[in-house]
């Protein structure tokens, strides 16, 4: 098909002389050379005849109902035939104004005759030893050319590589799909042309003369870059290495795909892709995988445009390595098993499984923070509980120890006053016992009541919580208090026995001993609290002064509560000078220190 184009410049030339009206002449018979059968690429119903006449160019079409069996006239190519039938006028042709003169036939059986059949053999064709002296203008305007060497490489169904016995690089295009064997000697006959580099044969037929030998070439060692790149760095293909014997070495970019039809195997080396045709070795694929580092060995082959009028330096577009057996595919190196496409897939996975496991994390959170308000509420609750029956617990402590022995000993006073009715000086003292007992009732219930609503074991510091508890009984100006304790280094029961402590002893000291000014002062040392109440009143004698059964609760209580606390009382006292009562108490779980 390649030298037909080069016969379209004088029809072409031809037509263009014709006027724009011409006349179809019918019936048009002519006599001449066929020389190509080949497919409308345009229609594929349709066939075509290349036919070179004494004087001119033509192309004669026939539909495919007419004469389905193509293969019959490719094996009559190089046969003298005459044609007839309507000759075919650019206005005919709309869709190919500047193609030769076509010639149309109807009816094939009358229309096609072939004068002189094509020569009957390969010897029939001419052979020269070179054909160098030819031009390549001369060399597409033979017949047939023949030729004879050892096949070099086979590949794409219908095209092989060959060296001639003078060790000329010959490519052709085989007539028919059937090819000969790598190493195999054959005859080859063809249309001939050139890439100025070697000679192509083209609609050529082979026969056989000697079985595949061995090969006397050894395989060059090569990169891609020595291939296309100059010494100097510079793209340049090295034509000398068509038809060589050559070794490369790369890693697998891409492979084969049967099922298409594609057996191009790339190999990347240096940054350079290698194509590799494996329709030789496809049984060496089975193991390669892309990634592998693979060593191939083939025939290396230019693909290099055919010489025409218009391109006088046909362009070279590439190069492929052709392998002739299984064995040229051999692999080095299997890729690392962490490849980018596996890291890629890593990834994907640890990144699912990080959003995973943030997601339950989260739900985790918002599942605990939701518990969490829920026994923080039922803590809440139980510790209002807690809180409430502690009070209450308090209180009935309170009522039982203040106001149940006051009201028992007041109910005895008055049985004794029922008893002693004649005696008034003994029932006027004994009611007057029942008095100051139902005054302290009154007293402690009252304070009973304002523990109820006091919010000094609130506060941060007990010194603070002191003043709050003896506000609402003292003027603050009469007052002095220095306690160095954290209220949190106290329980709040320790905490409330000692506040009512320092009440009772600060009420004492004013309404009994007539003070001025009390000093309250605390501290903790070596796990124990000690606090002392002092004031500048007139002072008592503890052994003598009043007690429960006159009606007097304070001390009794005082001494009641230091006992639950397991600490010890003492009251010291100097006439004239005021009391000063001291308090120890150990509170358990403290490291030894100072507060």
């Amino acid at each position: 098909m390649r030298q037909v184009i080069s016969k379209l410049i004088l029809p072409i030339l031809t037509c263009l002389a014709l006027t724009s009206a011409a006349v179809n002449l019918s019936p048009f018979r002519v006599t001449g050379l066929l020389k190509d059968v080949f497919h409308d690429p345009t229609d594929a119903d349709y066939l075509f005849l290349y036919i070179e006449s004494t004087n001119d160019a033509y192309y004669a079409a026939l539909s495919k109902r007419d004469f389905p069996n193509s293969a019959e006239l490719e094996q009559s190519i190089g046969a003298q035939v005459a044609i007839q039938g309507k000759l075919v006028g650019r206005e005919d042709l709309p869709s190919r104004p500047y193609s030769a003169r076509e010639i149309r036939l109807k009816d094939t059986t009358n229309d096609l005759t072939i004068v002189c059949p094509p020569p009957a053999g390969l010897s029939c064709f001419p052979t020269e030893k070179s054909l160098t002296d030819v031009t390549p203008d001369a060399l597409s305007n033979r017949l047939f050319h023949r030729v004879r060497g050892q096949v070099l490489a086979v590949w794409n169904g219908n095209f092989v590589l060959l060296r001639t016995e003078d060790g000329a690089i010959v490519e052709a295009e085989l007539r028919q799909p059937n090819l000969p064997l790598c190493g195999e000697t054959i005859d080859l006959a063809g249309l001939p042309e050139t890439t100025l580099y070697c000679l192509r044969l083209n609609r050529a037929i082979w026969s056989s003369v000697a079985p595949p030998g061995e090969f006397n070439d050894e395989a060059r060692e090569l990169t891609a870059r020595h291939i296309v790149m100059n010494q100097f760095g510079q793209p340049r293909m090295d034509i000398h290495l068509h038809g060589m014997a050559i070794r490369v070495t790369g890693v697998v970019r891409s492979l084969p795909n049967a099922a298409a039809g594609n057996t191009i195997l790339y190999l990347e080396d240096d940054g350079f892709i290698i194509p590799v045709n494996t329709e030789a070795a496809a049984a060496a694929l089975e193991d390669v995988q892309i990634g592998c580092t693979v060593e191939a060995t083939g025939i290396c082959l230019m693909n290099v445009d055919v010489w025409r009028p218009n391109a006088v330096f046909p362009r070279i577009r590439g190069y492929s390595l052709i392998t002739r057996r299984p064995d040229d595919i051999c692999i080095l190196a299997y890729p690392p098993w962490l490849t980018p496409q596996r890291m890629a897939i890593i990834i994907a996975i640890l990144t699912a499984l990080l959003l995973g496991i943030l997601a339950w994390t989260s739900a985790l959170r918002i599942q605990s923070e939701r518990r969490g308000r829920q026994l923080a509420k039922e803590q809440i609750l139980r510790a209002e509980s807690d809180l409430k029956v502690h009070e209450r617990t308090r209180l009935a402590v309170e009522l039982h120890d203040a106001l149940s022995q006051s009201l028992a000993g007041i109910a005895l006073e008055l049985k004794t006053v029922a008893a002693h009715e004649d005696d008034r000086t003994l029932a006027s003292e004994h009611l007057e016992i029942a008095d100051r007992s139902l005054l302290s009732c009154r007293e402690n219930l009252r304070n009973c009541l304002h523990d109820l609503r006091n919010a000094a074991l609130e506060e941060r510091t007990m010194d603070a919580a002191i003043r709050k508890t003896l506000a609402p009984h003292v003027d603050k100006g009469k007052i002095s208090v220095r306690f160095n304790v954290a209220r949190a280094r106290v329980s709040d029961n320790t905490a409330h026995a000692i506040l009512c402590i320092i009440r009772e002893l600060a009420l004492n000291a004013f309404r009994h001993g007539q003070a001025t000014d009390i000093r309250i002062a605390g501290l903790v040392e070596n796990g124990q609290l000690r606090f002392s109440v002092r004031d500048n009143g007139r002072g008592f004698d503890p052994q003598n002064c009043p007690g429960v059964r006159q009606g007097h609760f304070g001390l009794q209580g005082i001494r009641e509560r230091v006992q639950s606390l397991g600490g010890t009382f003492d009251i010291a006292r100097q006439p004239g000078t005021g009391t000063k009562a001291t308090v120890t108490v150990t509170l358990p779980g403290e490291d030894e220190g100072n507060g």
